[in-house]
């Protein structure tokens, strides 16, 4: 599902995805399923990614208690990152 956060475009979906729409141009990516045992893994393989597991056991990690992330919340934590997915890889290609 495609959507905005904060102005910002947002690939939601269940779970985690090493790409999604837009990846390379700054999206976002939302997602679940994991129940926050995977973070560490996936920001070491995927250093600066602008993805994110938005569930309540993510949230008790980061906030100490269980309860849905705010939009501001998700935009704050990844706006600055700078992506993975770099346009460079594309250059050549089908966009």
């Amino acid at each position: 599902m495609d959507t905005k956060v904060n102005g910002q475009r947002c690939w939601l979906s269940h779970y985690p995805h090493a790409y999604w729409p837009a990846s390379h141009k700054g999206s976002f990516h939302l997602y679940g399923h994991t129940h926050d045992q995977r973070e560490a893994t996936l920001d070491a393989v995927f250093p600066g990614r602008r993805s994110h597991d938005a569930g309540l056991d993510t949230a008790f990690r980061r906030f100490g208690v269980h309860r849905p992330f705010t939009e501001m919340e998700v935009f704050d934590y990844l706006i600055n990152r700078p992506g993975h997915d770099l346009p460079e890889f594309y250059q050549g290609s089908y966009k």
